[in-house]
């Protein structure tokens, strides 16, 4: 990265930090810079194609030849060549960061303004028997796991850290199986409940994750009844990772299937659902092995109340397509990250 990149990306930093209306700032200067990389792009990429065509022209002229002088020409072109590369491949890299960067603030200034309103009162009707079914299951797996004698069973553990922070994690693998990101939560869950450090596979995982996926959907239609969710509800009829599905109930056949990737809409409800039976899993922090400059994690919380990250949340450590369950990790060195839900009126 150039010193003109780096100070481009540290002026997005400090915009970062100055709340919504800095974020909003950042959006419109990284917007602009991609606009500005698009004809530099385009110029660099016609230029290499050039190169090419004459590498190839002189080498077939070179070969026939066989004169130092063409193959020193080609030599030169050649490395030329290789510059410009190198030049449009470090453009591209920074094109592709700041892509990134700038989907994150969206995504953030987005979820700003959608809001779960649950009916009121909270120990009525429906939600009274979601949250007696959901404190069921949050039982069956506790007591499960912790009489099953797992000792023997394959664990992948790994220690990962910050280089710029005083930050470290113990990460517990789990089964890479499209379920990813259920399997850590749900493993998130019960180290939080009772301490256990469940397994890379452990028995019953696929079960569990069925109830709770069908628990989950009881929610979102509860949800559904309040036109004050409606923005809610099209999040989860827009969500890229997985396709866009046309109605509730396409979305939660495709939802359903066992390879379906969660994404923080998911992790959201999860948030909400398991809330209802135990405050305690009203938060989950999820973090990026290369973070981004505008989220070194992120935070989703039930209520929209981030609080600062312990171990006594569900942490999620996500690497490129999967995910992984923090076990432990450094409480109170990590910066404040922003909310980026509203609080749910009850």
């Amino acid at each position: 990265m150039n010193p003109d990149e780096k100070k481009f990306l540290s002026e997005i930093k400090k915009l970062l930090r100055r709340g919504e209306e800095g974020i909003r700032n950042a959006q419109a200067m990284i917007t602009a810079m991609l606009e500005s990389l698009k004809p530099m792009k385009a110029e660099f990429a016609m230029k290499q194609m050039v190169l090419y065509k004459q590498c190839e022209a002189l080498l077939q002229k070179a070969v026939q030849t066989q004169s130092e002088d063409d193959f020193f020409a080609l030599s030169k072109l050649q490395y030329e060549s290789e510059q410009l590369d190198n030049t449009l491949q470090q453009t591209v890299m920074f094109y592709s960061k700041i892509s990134e960067e700038l989907a994150s603030i969206k995504q953030s200034l987005c979820f700003q303004s959608v809001p779960i309103t649950l009916p009121a009162p909270k120990v009525g009707g429906d939600i009274a028997q979601l949250t007696q079914k959901t404190n069921d299951l949050l039982q069956r797996m506790v007591d499960y796991w912790l009489s099953f004698d797992d000792s023997r069973e394959v664990r992948e553990i790994s220690f990962e850290k910050y280089a710029d922070l005083r930050f470290t994690m113990k990460v517990s693998d789990v089964l890479g199986d499209g379920a990813c990101g259920w399997r850590a939560f749900l493993t998130g869950v019960v180290r939080v409940l009772c301490g256990k450090e469940l397994p890379f596979k452990p028995s019953r995982m696929t079960e569990f994750i069925v109830e709770t996926k069908d628990l989950m959907f009881e929610l979102v239609h509860i949800l559904k009844r309040n036109p004050e969710n409606a923005n809610v509800i099209s999040n989860l009829l827009s969500i890229p990772q997985n396709g866009a599905p046309q109605s509730l109930d396409s979305y939660i056949r495709m939802a359903r299937k066992p390879g379906y990737f969660a994404t923080n809409d998911e992790f959201r409800l999860l948030c909400v659902l398991f809330s209802l039976a135990n405050p305690q899993l009203s938060q989950v922090n999820v973090f990026r092995q290369t973070p981004l400059i505008c989220e070194i994690y992120q935070s989703i919380s039930a209520f929209g109340d981030i609080v600062p990250v312990s171990n006594e949340h569900i942490n999620i450590f996500q690497v490129p397509g999967h995910f992984k369950s923090i076990f432990r990790l450094t409480e109170r060195v990590l910066p404040q990250v922003f909310s980026i839900d509203l609080a749910i009126a009850l």
